[in-house]
This record gives structure tokens, sequence and C-alpha cells, in this order.
């Protein structure tokens, strides 16, 4: 599979995905990494963690309206789950932002400098790094991080926008030597989306009036 630029490499985006053996070779300007075996496994814990972005507010806004942003991480499982916190582990959130009409694409991260930091970045997210910003779910719980678009963007003109947010999580389940140490750390996406029509300014309450 080909992918694309930083976006890349989170997964097999829209292909069906069976357990079995898949081959894999990173490639950069022409030069490719040694081909790599990899076993794929069906696992339940998959979908028992649950994580995506919520946006509080969508639809007719003006260019000056704050819209909340919730990131959520729900465990289902039966098992204590880990993970880092944004930007620890250098793993960031990264948008994407369309408008229609003038053409505008444009893909970012949200800001560094608002998320969480570690002085320790190792390879692999594991139970050996206490240190690292992490969050601790066990059985049951909920976590959610809020956001701020404009934190990120400001819409410096009036149109059609689709704004899509996106993160990784690595997630260590259950305990160092549990059933699931060998399989850690486990990639759980979590992506959110809204479509919003952006106006100079709230012409909501004189359109209301002259209707009347």
């Amino acid at each position: 599979m080909i992918d694309h630029a930083w976006s890349g490499g989170w997964g097999f985006g829209d292909e069906k995905v069976e357990p079995g053996v898949y081959v894999l070779v990173l490639e950069c300007a022409g030069e490719k990494t040694a081909p790599l075996e990899l076993i794929v496994e069906q696992s339940e814990i998959l979908a028992q963690i649950k994580a995506q972005f919520r946006f509080e507010r969508e639809g007719a806004i003006t260019k000056s309206t704050h819209v909340p942003i919730v990131l959520t991480v729900d465990n289902g499982s039966q098992e204590t789950i880990r993970f880092p916190r944004r930007g620890a582990m250098a793993e960031g959130i990264s948008l994407e932002l369309v408008r229609k009409e003038p053409a505008f694409h444009s893909g970012l991260f949200f800001p560094w400098e608002k998320l969480s930091h570690s002085n320790t970045i190792p390879d692999t997210y594991s139970w050996d790094f206490p240190e690292i910003p992490s969050v601790t779910l066990k059985p049951g719980e909920h976590f959610e991080q809020h956001l701020l678009l404009e934190d990120a963007f400001s819409f410096d003109q009036a149109g059609d926008y689709h704004v899509t947010f996106a993160t990784v999580f690595s997630v260590l389940v259950g305990e160092k030597d549990g059933p699931f140490a060998d399989v850690c750390p486990i990639r759980i996406s979590a992506g959110g989306s809204a479509s919003f029509v952006v106006t100079d300014a709230d012409n909501t309450t004189s359109s209301r009036y002259s209707e009347k």
C-alpha cells in the first residue's frame, strides 16, 4: 500500500483488513526499506475501546464564533488501559480544512505548545516509562480533553468549510506481564468532522426581525 506524506501510515484507510500475513515496505524519495513481515490477528479489544472527536458546534457560524471540540476515549473492555497524553510521544492532533469557494485545502497540526510534553520519548511506548504524561482508564471509565478550533485555525473569510480532526493513540492494555503484552502498544485511531457555513457577521437577529 502506498501512503502519502505525514497524514499516512496510521492504518489501511478504507480497505477492509483481514487477519493474515502482510509485508510492509516504506518508501520516500525513491528509497525503500527492506520488507518487514507483519502478522495481523483479530482482537475484540479493538472494538471495546472507542475514541472520537466531538464538535460541540457546527452549521451556521460567524468568523468569530467559538467552536469547542471534545476528544473522548471510552474503555469498554475488562482491562485497564493506558495511553500518552496528546503531544507526549510526539502523538499530535492533525487537522484538515476544506473550503468550497474560493477553493482552499490545508493540512496542519494542532499547536504543540497547547498539548502535553515529555522529556522522555522512547521509540515505543511501554510500561517501562512511567514518567511519560499518560492517561489511565479502568474498565468502564471515560476520558475527555477539551479543545478550541480557534487555537489551531481561524476562519479568515466567509464560505462553506469542512473540518476534520484526527489522532492515533498508542494504547497499553492490561499489565506488563498480561495476555496483551506481546501485541502492545495497540494503535487506536480517533477522528471527527463537521461542516460550517461561515459568515462575516451574525445576521440572525436582523433577519428574524425583518420577517415580522
